[in-house]
């Protein structure tokens, strides 16, 4: 007989014996008496005979805005937007570009710097 490390006999008998129980234990079930079901229900789909009428229009669960409403609430929400950035400005496309342009040439400047060009 040999040992291995730790002067165990057959290391691997432990993962053997592991795997056995874990098996047995996998193996057990459920009958449909340990499952708690609804009061009069059987727990499984229940044929009633007949099929859905799908030609039912389906019922909305409020009614929709109108069109006054809606202008209404977009109102309220450019408020609201005007109030939480009160000095925004629009900016021109052109004005946009030379900003942008600016911080290009400011960064490509700014890299020069640090490469020690």
């Amino acid at each position: 007989m040999t040992y291995g490390k730790g002067e165990r006999y057959f290391p691997g008998l432990t993962a053997v014996a592991l795997a056995a129980a874990l098996s047995a234990t996998a193996c057990s079930s459920t009958t449909n008496e340990d499952v708690p079901v609804a009061q009069g229900r059987s727990g499984g789909p229940t044929d009633t005979g007949t099929f859905p009428n799908l030609n039912i229009p389906p019922q909305a669960a409020t009614a929709q805005f109108t069109e006054d409403e809606k202008q209404a609430k977009l109102a309220q929400l450019r408020a609201v937007q005007q109030r939480q950035n009160p000095g925004a400005s629009a900016e021109s496309a052109e004005a946009r570009r030379k900003r942008l342009q600016v911080s290009q040439d400011e960064q490509a400047d700014t890299l020069k710097v640090i490469e020690g060009e």
